[in-house]
């Protein structure tokens, strides 16, 4: 297994094309609304207080990458919690399994989305229905993994985490080599509470997927297949004005100061791309 802790500040991308760029690296190219594109750069402007963790937004924005980057059809999330991540990939996978522990954000969840019929919402501890759930996949799948119990809304299974049961069901799957794994809130695996260190993850990591690559980055844990282009793709996020509300959004920003100057189309990080990320 090939190891890499990326430990550079910068944005990563959304995922919805894709282009050479010289024949070599590519890049990959995301829209994604002013609001979204707003709460990032107030976050790229903070990104060096201590304490400052990317926002959702910015999570969501690297589980599309990773879809464009290993096409998948099926998404698996333990942890729904308010549904976000499901809304944000609704459309990019044909099958979605959400499993959540909380009775209320469950219910909650099996409202959002009564109306798509590809998205599955799951009752229960994830340390245990996720070994259901994958044992009835036929072909590899994307896991965003984040059961954890975090307080507030959220519930406690057996453990704070099921991290550990979670990788071992994942990994006793006949098409395991092919999963590709994203674990949140990497800053919480300090082998405290139930959770393991990150020392201890890249160990079992090591012996459950043997030939995948490991890397830990923006507090992401991230689990993959190598890949054939060993120059990792460079991500470009942009947006683009849609209505008024767009316009109240960024003047709102301006007067704030959270945001100094705009062109049109907005993108971030603009020419230097190449040199903001990873």
């Amino acid at each position: 297994m090939e190891t890499v802790v990326h430990k550079s500040p910068g944005l990563e991308a959304d995922a919805v094309q894709q282009q050479q760029i010289h024949g070599q690296s590519c890049v990959i190219k995301i829209d994604i609304s002013i609001k979204g594109f707003l709460r990032l750069h107030r976050w790229e402007s903070k990104s060096k207080l201590v304490g400052k963790y990317p926002p959702h937004i910015f999570k969501q924005i690297a589980v599309k990458e990773y879809a464009k980057r290993f096409p998948r059809t099926t998404f698996v999330e333990t942890g729904t919690y308010k549904g976000k991540m499901i809304e944000a990939v609704s459309t990019l996978f044909t099958n979605i399994i959400t499993i959540e522990l909380a009775a209320k954000l469950y219910r909650r969840a099996k409202r959002i989305f009564a109306n798509r019929p590809h998205i599955t919402c799951i009752h229960g501890d994830s340390g245990k229905k996720l070994k259901e759930v994958v044992a009835s996949l036929n072909e590899p799948a994307m896991f965003w993994l984040d059961g954890h119990h975090c307080g507030g809304l959220s519930a406690k299974g057996d453990l704070n985490t099921p991290i550990i049961a979670e990788l071992e069901i994942i990994a006793n799957h006949k098409r395991a080599i092919d999963h590709v794994i994203l674990i949140d809130d990497a800053c919480r695996f300090d082998g405290i509470d139930d959770y393991p260190s990150l020392e201890q993850i890249e160990v079992m990591c090591r012996d459950l997927f043997p030939h995948a690559v490991f890397e830990v980055e923006k507090n992401l844990i991230r689990i993959h297949p190598q890949e054939k282009n060993s120059q990792r793709p460079t991500v470009l996020v942009q947006s683009h004005v849609s209505g008024l509300i767009d316009m109240l959004r960024i003047f709102g920003s301006v007067l704030v100061g959270s945001v100094k100057a705009f062109k049109l189309p907005f993108k971030y990080p603009g020419e230097k791309v190449a040199d903001r990320f990873y």
